[in-house]
């Protein structure tokens, strides 16, 4: 029937009996369908019906236990309609206070369009830690409503000892802004449920979301058929003991305005479908200081352009062997002035992975990727692309380890960047790669504008550039130090690098592994375009070919220094320079040195292959030298100059050659040295071979013995036009000691 006000009130029930009641039902209730106060008796209920399922009503709350120190039990499944305030509410419970429903039991709101209240389903408050609620089964059903705010499925706060073996959740109204559907806080949590249908981001609505703080145990969610939230964060945990999502089927999450994951310091088992958070006010996702593993398997579309809250992805202080994986083919992240990817503080054994392409990273003034004691990071697939428009950082990878499947990118793009793109520290394992698509120019991004050094590479290993364009910076286009294994295949360089000595276009510092340049344009260098510095152990690979090299811009008359300096002191470099057209050089062309006990095996052309050599743009004053290299020390020295096309290099200043050789008064070493088949100058060219219409210099090719150790040339089957003072010079001063042989034929 009906009660005005509670229809079963037990107030301060003492006794060492039970109270058993069989199927309590009513109809209408204007207060609470059962209230038990402050009681220490044991009550067993059989089934409980609350409230009319065909017309809302007035009750306030379905079950309400509050202050009681016995126990209170249901044996068969149970429902309450309607209740305007909670289906159940547990409260101040004592530390001897157990509450066992032993078969499902049921909070319903449902779509009846004169209900307005939006009552919650389950409310757990201010109960002693060693309370328990054990619940079979706990179900809240709420149909979407014409209007009336919607009720939370679970509310816990300080809640006790909480297990719930199955169930599910479900919100369809507006229950307001950070309001979750399932909001458990301060709880020893035992708690499964089936699914949940939260589906609050329709115009007008808000609210929902799972919140979980400050508790121990485990929390599990096996699936979702509907999670969307609006201005309340998708799954928000922090503390909360062992969180599992997704276990039976993956578990998509939307939330518009804020973020749709925040997750901190929690043990976590998650595997998501589609995460997106497309309007968000802050971050889109937060993982810090989680332990465990996050796959999601969809869509990720992260939006926070129009915010100033911190990165989209925020990956920060992952536990040791922490696993987060992105692995559908759409991964969108938009994050205007705030970074897109953050990685920071991560444990060196955690990882983080995009697989199957498709990362689209978008920023204006915040960076693209950044990562700082990040773990490892892999993103493989192909589309992957990076674009910071207004000053911010492409890529910038620091003491974080590129995991073994590498980390591909089809483009990054930069304007305004102090570096587009930094790797510092990055490990071995991996490679780092900017692809472009196919051979065409520009389609691995542009770097424009940078005020530092557009590419910095410190203590990295095999990384792989192609099709890039670097438009201009402050300092050194591409910067790198102790790099092992480098491949530049295609760049394109524009502009200006540099203001002062020393800044080029391409600086190498103690490489090594291999160095391979392969086609594309450099230039526009305040100093040497190209240099390569190697001063410690070890050996370096270089394969220069294809590629068009010059000095300065190739216009500008003093602007500039050497195309390509090879500089060894310490280990060796062997190689091949082939096929590359070299211009402009203000001094030399190519200039080589090797010192202390350093070794240098390279060939220059061959058959074939061999390089060509021009003027620097139209002016022939400017002309500099050719090949211009210069030994000391005690290494072994094996230098090879052939098939080169010099016809109109236009040697022209003060005493420079197209080749010059020499060994300074400190060698002891061993030179073996063949210039073969070179063509330098045009018959009847004025100033296309040496010395030219400047009057300077004029040796078309110069061998300098100052020193002692050993020498030992073939200088063979050249063609020398237009020199002005010697064809082949060779030169030894008095009181050197050097043993030089020379092979001189066919010229």
């Amino acid at each position: 029937g009906t009660a005005t006000g509670n229809f079963i009130d037990l107030d301060t029930i003492g006794g060492s009996g039970t109270l058993r009641v069989n199927n309590t039902s009513a109809l209408g209730v204007s207060g609470t369908g059962i209230s038990i106060f402050s009681s220490s008796a044991d009550f067993i209920f059989n089934q409980i019906s609350l409230g009319d399922i065909n017309a809302a009503g007035p009750m306030t709350y379905g079950l309400n236990l509050d202050g009681n120190s016995g126990s209170f039990t249901t044996t068969a499944s149970s429902i309450i309609y309607y209740a305007q305030a909670a289906g159940i509410r547990i409260a101040n419970a004592a530390s001897t206070f157990s509450a066992d429903f032993q078969a499902q039991i049921e909070a319903s709101n449902r779509n009846d369009a004169s209900y307005t209240a939006g009552g919650d389903g389950l409310v757990l408050t201010s109960n002693n830690s060693s309370s328990t609620i054990n619940m079979a089964r706990f179900v809240f059903t709420e149909f979407q409503r014409a209007s009336g705010p919607g009720g939370q499925g679970i509310v816990s706060n300080f809640g006790g000892q909480v297990t719930i073996g199955g169930g599910s959740v479900s919100s369809n109204n507006a229950m307001g802004d950070g309001v979750a559907s399932i909001d458990i806080r301060n709880t020893a949590t035992n708690i499964t449920l089936d699914s949940v249908a939260i589906d609050t981001d329709d115009p007008g609505e808000s609210g929902g979301g799972i919140y979980l703080q400050n508790n121990t145990g485990s929390f599990t969610l096996e699936s979702a058929s509907a999670f969307a939230a609006r201005n309340t964060t998708g799954i928000s945990a922090s503390n909360a003991g062992t969180v599992s999502i997704g276990t039976v089927s993956a578990v998509s999450v939307t939330s518009y305005g804020t973020a749709a994951l925040d997750i901190t310091n929690t043990t976590v088992n998650l595997t998501l479908n589609n995460v997106s958070a497309p309007t968000s006010t802050g971050r889109g996702v937060r993982l810090d200081g989680i332990s465990g593993t996050v796959a999601v398997n969809g869509t990720l579309n992260l939006n926070n352009s129009s915010a100033t809250g911190g990165p989209a992805l925020d990956l920060a202080n992952l536990a040791s062997g922490t696993s987060v994986t992105f692995s559908g083919t759409s991964k969108t992240i938009t994050s205007g002035a705030n970074d897109a990817i953050r990685m920071n503080g991560n444990d060196a054994s955690s990882s983080v992975s995009f697989t199957n392409g498709g990362l689209v990273v978008s920023t204006t003034t915040g960076r693209g990727i950044i990562s700082a004691l990040g773990g490892s990071l892999s993103i493989t697939g192909t589309g992957n692309t990076v674009s910071s428009t207004g000053g911010g950082r492409g890529v910038d990878l620091n003491s974080t380890t590129i995991g073994a499947s590498g980390i591909t990118l089809q483009s990054v793009s930069t304007n305004g960047a102090d570096r587009a793109i930094s790797l510092v520290n990055t490990g071995t394992s991996g490679t780092f790669s900017v692809t472009g698509t196919g051979s065409t120019d520009g389609s691995g991004g542009t770097l424009a504008a940078t005020t530092d050094t557009a590419i910095w590479l410190q203590n990295v290993n095999d990384v792989r550039f192609a099709n890039m364009v670097v438009n201009g910076s402050g300092n050194h286009g591409i910067r790198g130090q102790s790099t092992v294994d480098l491949q530049l295949v295609n760049i394109d360089t524009q502009g200006s690098f540099g203001s002062s000595s020393g800044q080029g276009t391409v600086y190498m510092y103690d490489s090594g592994g291999t160095l391979t340049i392969s086609g594309g344009t450099y230039g526009g260098a305040s100093d040497n375009t190209i240099q390569i510095d190697k001063t410690n152990g070890g050996s370096l690979a270089l394969a220069i070919s294809g590629a068009t090299i010059f000095a300065g811009d190739d216009a500008t008359p003093g602007f500039g220094n050497d195309a390509l300096q090879i500089s060894v002191s310490g280990g060796a470099i062997n190689g091949t320079i082939t096929n590359n057209t070299f211009a402009g050089a203000l001094a030399n062309h190519i200039q080589i040195s090797a010192s202390q006990s350093a070794n240098l095996d390279l060939d220059i052309g061959g058959t074939g292959v061999g390089n060509t050599f021009q003027r620097h743009g139209s002016n022939p004053t400017n002309g500099g030298g050719g090949v211009n290299a210069a030994f000391t020390g005690s290494g072994t020295v094996a230098l090879d100059i052939l098939d080169n096309d010099m016809s109109a290099i236009y040697s022209a200043g003060s005493g420079v050659s197209p080749i010059e050789i020499q060994t300074g008064s400190l060698f002891s070493g061993t030179l073996t040295s063949q210039v073969r088949n070179n063509t330098i100058g045009t018959s009847g060219v004025t100033g296309s071979g040496a010395g030219g219409s400047s009057g300077f210099g004029g040796f078309a090719m110069q061998f300098d013995a100052d020193g002692g150790g050993t020498a030992s040339y073939v200088v063979s089957n050249n063609i020398i036009h237009d020199y002005n003072d010697s064809g082949i010079k060779f030169f030894q001063p008095g009181g050197a000691t050097q043993d030089v042989t020379a092979v001189i034929t066919g010229n």
